[in-house]
């Protein structure tokens, strides 16, 4: 460098740090933090629904499996997504490869077609459908019977950008490539691929008619549309009617592998209030699309050129846009995200954070109420603690009827020894939506502690052609070959506790804390179980029945060995004695119990003319952790 050189640098401004963002690109940061946002609330925020997502699902890596997905239209797409939600098993690496695959989406999305830089933030538009489609889902994950269901939307779009890239790019390779795209990316991808050949055409006609080419080439590339839209149409239903597909209806050809078939729009019956804002997001993509490829070419790369205050509102407008519509289709039902914490840490042992999780539903629904339940008699403080968390039936956040034996329900059955009905219900949900990694685990579990251990094996093989379970399939494979060692597992010391009665395979009509309370609490066998009697009392006080509570309460006293019965216990005996003066009982009553007693009847008393959820605010706060307080107050107990 010479002298005159070193003045020029020395001479020249240091550039601002707002020239510096304009440099950069303000579209640019938004997107950046835009998706380095997401990437955080699904690894953190959502990472015990993550885990759900993949324990609602299975991906084995053999080729039966390969050639049972490709049995359908989109068969590969599905194979491809459940390939992926695997990884959703560790939240943090699932979260990174999902928003990976985002970014690839926004990538492609801006070469295909043609947006500059400055106009990045309409990249984000697609983004945005594709991301609501997966998280908008809450308890569809238990009910969706498509394999792969939550990556579909997201693999399906990059797969049809990489094809549009492909068209738009070499126009020679046009009419062959859609050809067989419409043919064979409809056997591999299905509705996305029908879509895609829509938008692509349409795109290309864009092309023509904005670009240079004669009339003879936009009659040419209208006449494609044309010839796209009727292969769109008649490709799957020649493929079922000669056989190419046998085993789906023919009113579900065009749209597999959406899910819209399932969810049974306009049907009143099942879905009484409605599931449309459940198809917005599918309606949605293609249209995003199909206002990209009108305007493919049209937008100025030029930072100078335009209206300025246009340009900005418009980049305001869309980043809004893009925000309110993520933050409305995200499921953000707290009950939902505090069941999956517990099923969670339920898997992983941790019975302290089960019970923990239970402190943050304000209005908890009774998924949330039996597992913390189960975590309590676990720890031993049943009794003592049952009744101190926040307890209600809040309804289920879901347009149709959720039922436990489809979310939590195999958990507690296996939980209270009940192993015949939870291996029920994993081969009923199994023909219903298919095998689950989570069907498979509690099916294993439960031949195992039944004794049907060559049954146990068979599930067993089938987990280590997994990649995350392999290694506690080979664990639960060590008590298949020696079975004196079950009895000593700490996680199987309860359910085998529970189950030292008859287990019958009678009818729990769906209804899984009704059949258990009824069950645990009514069922006089020779169970000497200190656990099992703790359990059986407490479900006499949560269905509010004084006769079940002293015939409960007499075997817990004549079983049991301990020098204090349980708070709860003695608050209930208390409370029960005073309503019905009739009955008398010798078991001794803490001070502080009788004295809180009498002062809760007091204020009941200063309260007389009151409603009783009238009432409720004002106990809540001095009297919230009692049973007394569940007995008045807590009303309308829904099991299911």
């Amino acid at each position: 460098m010479n002298k005159t050189d070193k003045k020029d640098v020395a001479a020249a401004p240091k550039k601002s740090f707002s020239a510096m963002l304009s440099a950069v690109g303000l579209p640019r940061i938004a997107v950046g933090v835009f998706f380095v946002a997401v990437w955080a609330l699904l690894a953190f925020w959502e990472s015990a629904t993550l885990f759900s997502v993949s324990e609602q699902s299975l991906f084995l890596y053999t080729g039966h499996f390969l050639r049972e997905s490709m049995a359908l239209p989109a068969g590969f797409l599905s194979w491809l997504g459940a390939f992926f939600i695997q990884f959703f098993h560790y939240p943090v690496l699932g979260a990174t490869v999902y928003m990976l695959l985002l970014y690839a989406l926004y990538w492609l999305t801006k070469r295909v077609f043609s947006i500059p830089a400055r106009w990045s933030l309409l990249a984000l538009l697609p983004v945005a459908v594709v991301l609501a489609y997966s998280t908008q889902m809450g308890y569809w994950i238990f009910y969706i019977k498509i394999q792969g269901f939550y990556y579909l939307a997201l693999l399906g779009t990059i797969v049809s950008l990489l094809v549009a890239w492909v068209c738009l790019k070499y126009k020679g390779l046009y009419a062959p490539v859609m050809l067989l795209w419409v043919v064979g990316g409809y056997m591999l991808f299905g509705a996305y691929a029908l879509g895609s050949a829509v938008v692509i055409a349409v795109a290309s006609l864009v092309d023509r008619i904005k670009g240079q080419y004669g009339s003879v080439y936009k009659v040419s590339a209208a006449m494609m549309l044309v010839a796209v839209l009727v292969m769109v149409y008649a490709v799957p239903l020649g493929m079922y009617k000669y056989g190419v597909y046998t085993n789906t209806m023919l009113e579900h050809m065009h749209q597999l592998p959406l899910p819209v078939h399932q969810w049974a729009l306009g049907n009143a019956e099942v879905y009484p209030n409605g599931i449309f804002e459940y198809w917005i997001p599918i309606i949605l993509l293609p249209v995003v699309y199909l206002f990209l490829a009108l305007l493919r070419g049209s937008l100025s790369p030029e930072k100078g050129s335009g209206n300025r205050a246009v340009y900005a509102v418009s980049q305001v407008a869309m980043l809004v846009s893009v925000i309110v519509f993520t933050w409305l289709y995200w499921f953000g039902d707290m009950n939902f995200r505090i069941e999956n914490k517990q099923n969670k840490a339920v898997w992983e042992e941790d019975w302290d954070a089960v019970a923990e999780y239970a402190m943050d539903a304000k209005n908890p629904t009774r998924q949330v109420i039996l597992n913390k339940n189960i975590a309590l008699l676990r720890l031993g403080r049943l009794g003592e603690d049952a009744f101190k968390y926040p307890d209600g039936s809040a309804d289920i956040a879901h347009p149709a009827a959720v039922h436990l034996t489809q979310t939590g329900g195999m958990m507690n059955y296996f939980q209270y020894g009940k192993f015949n009905f939870c291996y029920r219900w994993c081969i009923e949900n199994s023909v219903e939506y298919g095998w689950r990694t989570d069907y498979l685990k509690h099916a294993v579990r439960c031949m195992l502690l039944s004794g049907q251990h060559k049954l146990a094996m068979r599930y067993i093989n089938i987990l280590k052609h997994t990649l995350f379970y392999r290694s506690w399939a080979e664990e639960m494979e060590k008590y298949v070959e020696n079975p004196q060692l079950i009895s000593k597992q700490q996680e199987f010391k309860m359910p085998l506790l529970m189950y030292s009665y008859a287990d019958a395979l009678d009818l729990d009509d769906s209804y899984v804390e009704v059949y258990l309370s009824k069950s645990l609490s009514t069922n006089f066998t020779k169970n000497d179980a200190h656990i099992y009697n703790e359990a059986a009392v407490t479900f006499a006080l949560i269905r509010k029945d004084a006769n079940l509570f002293w015939d409960t309460m007499s075997r817990y006293i004549s079983k049991g060995k301990m020098t204090r019965v349980p708070n709860h216990f003695q608050e209930a005996i208390i409370l029960f004695t005073n309503l019905n003066k009739s009955v008398t009982t010798n078991i001794p009553i803490d001070f502080a119990v009788k004295s809180r007693f009498e002062s809760f009847i007091k204020k009941v008393q200063d309260h007389k003319g009151m409603k009783e959820e009238e009432m409720a605010p004002y106990f809540v706060e001095e009297y919230g952790d009692t049973y007394w307080y569940f007995y008045f107050f807590v009303r309308n107990i829904k099991t299911n």
